[in-house]
């Protein structure tokens, strides 16, 4: 016995190997065993002798023992991993002589040996490998296994494996529920969908889009969101378009795939009120019946509002139209055109349309609204923007055309002469500029917009231009003692003008009294006559008849001066004192006047509060 191990003779022979020689060779053979890992290096010594006297012979070997790898061991210093960073593993074996081999496998799939390195102790004890890997997130939860093994020994591998913990940014995956088919949704209908997440860590929210607008719960709007579906009840054609979720979690998000949603209505008009103004009697329009449908319209019907209520009415075809008030010009998918003559004073009121598809028809028609054409309304707004000695600015803003182009007109008649001044007229914008005028002069402006069918009501708009400055004669002083000696003096002159304006006033006032009363009768019938003639004749200007005078007059076009003959509809008589009749607006019953006897201004109190220009003289 030797350290376990049983010593057993085999066989112990004679061997005439050297026969030559005449010598004898003798072998013995022992077995030993079974042999362990205690046994490596042990020694055995084999001694032969045949005589005392002489020392007997020895022979020594070693044991040298293959032996398996003991242990493989996964360091897990890293138990979690990131998709698309790279790691790196290390696996140690000892035990192994001589040095184990190692392989690494994924999923029972062994890999390259370029994707790892091994490296031996320098006794070929332990055995340690290196992996660098850059896992996806495809190899979340797949096992991944370190191998060692002695390739002499048969059956002789160990192993350790981990499970991967890949984590990465969520993956979804959207579709319409199941029971739905894609081409029979209409509007009214419930619909859902879902959306299937893979994700490491899990979602912390997850976000809903419609053509990439982000959609939030509504129950009243009908938008209902339950884990990891969308409930849209009672379907509108604007819920038609593709649809997507959104997962999100601490390594980031992932959208998933579009899904188109489509929602099948009946048809709709495009344009639900068309407004037709400017219409005439005999003259054809073409009407188009443009709609929105899915499926697209079959046909259409066409009818017409009267007294009785709607009246469907028929159409005659593109080939035979001719001259009948109502044909078909074309029909297109998602548009008829229909030729319309107005011809009564009946048909100016409401055609409507419909549209019909395989879903029925259409619920709201297109309606068509007919108004005869008129003359535009008034301006408003009108108002001064500039002001000086020699020039006036005036912008108004202009209103219903009354269905048809409307140009504009300008009229400005001199306060005190009681002649026209200047005529603007403007095709696009409600503004003048009146320049070359006098310095200190008053105006009364007339302001029309002006269609083919006549002209507004005028807005009469006082104005004046600028007095020109005094020239300065003697330069100002720069005594401030002087300064407040001229102040007193100009108080004690505007006192002492006051004074005397006030007598006047009165001197005034007395006389006028006498005079109105000796002239009254005579002032009234000549002014409404003059009045009435003034309307007359001012209205024949706005139509655009030529009236001859002996003087000429200049004349603004598009903001061209041309020479035109003053009309001489502004004033009835030559004195000036009888003479001028100036229209208001037709909200005003009274018209103002004005008259240069004595050099006094007579204008109603309403025209001389706004007239911040008028004559000294005028009291």
């Amino acid at each position: 016995m030797h350290n376990g191990l049983q010593l057993g003779l085999l066989n112990d022979q004679q061997i005439d190997y050297y026969p030559f020689l005449q010598q004898r060779t003798i072998v013995r053979e022992i077995r030993i065993g079974p042999l362990n890992r205690s046994h490596q290096d042990a020694r055995f010594t084999c001694k032969a002798s045949n005589s005392v006297n002489n020392a007997p012979k020895t022979k020594t070997v070693a044991l040298d023992i293959h032996l398996p790898p003991l242990k493989v061991d996964i360091s897990r210093m890293e138990t979690r991993f990131v998709a698309g960073e790279g790691s790196e593993i290390r696996c140690q074996t000892f035990g192994s002589r001589p040095a184990a081999s190692i392989s690494w496998c994924k999923d029972d799939v062994c890999l390259p040996d370029s994707s790892y390195k091994v490296f031996d102790d320098e006794n070929g004890n332990v055995t340690t490998s290196l992996f660098r890997a850059n896992f996806s997130k495809e190899d979340h939860g797949k096992p991944l296994t370190c191998r060692a093994s002695n390739r002499l020994l048969q059956a002789s591998a160990i192993e350790d494996s981990i499970r991967l913990d890949v984590q990465f940014a969520p993956m979804a995956t959207l579709r319409l529920g199941p029971t739905f088919k894609a081409d029979s949704i209409k509007e009214g209908d419930d619909v859902y969908f879902e959306c299937a997440i893979q994700a490491n860590p899990n979602v912390t929210r997850l976000v809903w889009k419609h053509e990439d607008r982000i959609l939030v719960y509504n129950a009243s709007a009908k938008i209902i969101m339950s884990n990891q579906s969308l409930v849209l009840r009672g379907l509108t054609r604007q819920r038609s378009g593709h649809y997507k979720c959104v997962g999100v979690n601490a390594r980031g998000e992932g959208s998933s795939n579009l899904v188109l949603l489509t929602v099948r209505y009946t048809p709709v008009c495009r344009y639900p009120v068309t407004n037709i103004r400017g219409a005439e009697r005999g003259e054809f329009l073409n009407l188009s019946c443009s709609v929105d449908a899915l499926p697209r319209p079959l046909k259409y019907k066409w009818a017409l509002n009267t007294t009785r209520g709607w009246k469907e009415i028929s159409t005659g075809s593109s080939s035979s139209a001719g001259a009948s008030p109502l044909a078909i010009l074309a029909t297109s998918s998602n548009e008829e055109i229909l030729r319309f003559r107005p011809e009564l004073e009946a048909d100016f009121g409401t055609l409507a349309c419909w549209a019909y598809s395989d879903l029925g028809w259409q619920q709201d028609p297109c309606l068509f609204r007919f108004f005869p054409a008129g003359p535009p309304e008034s301006l408003s707004n009108c108002s001064v923007l500039n002001q000086t000695a020699d020039s006036i600015q005036v912008s108004c803003s202009p209103n219903d055309d009354g269905g048809l182009k409307q140009t504009f007109q300008l009229q400005a008649m001199d306060v005190m002469t009681g002649q026209p001044q200047l005529t603007l007229q403007s095709d696009t914008v409600a503004e003048f500029w009146l320049t070359d005028l006098e310095p200190g002069s008053t105006f009364m402006l007339y302001l029309y917009a002006v269609n083919v069918k006549g002209l507004s009501q005028p807005v009469v708009l006082p104005v004046s231009t600028l007095k020109e400055a005094a020239k300065r004669t003697v330069p100002p002083s720069t005594d401030p003692f002087s300064g407040r000696v001229a102040g007193a003096v100009a108080m004690g002159a505007g006192a002492g003008f006051l004074l005397l304006t006030t007598v006047v006033v009165v001197a005034c006032l007395r006389c006028r009294r006498t005079r109105n009363d000796a002239t009254m009768a005579m002032t009234s019938s000549t002014g409404l006559a003059g009045q009435s003639q003034y309307h007359q004749q001012i209205q024949l200007h706005s139509n655009g008849i030529n009236h001859q005078s002996a003087k000429s007059r200049p004349v603004h076009t598009n903001g061209e001066l041309v020479s035109e003959k003053p009309t001489e509809s502004f004033t009835a008589h030559e004195d000036h004192g009888t003479a001028g009749f100036y229209p208001r607006t037709a909200r005003t019953s009274a018209a103002p006047y004005v008259g240069s006897k004595g050099n006094c201004l007579k204008l109603p109190p309403d025209y001389v509060a706004t007239m911040s220009g008028a004559p000294e003289s005028c009291v």
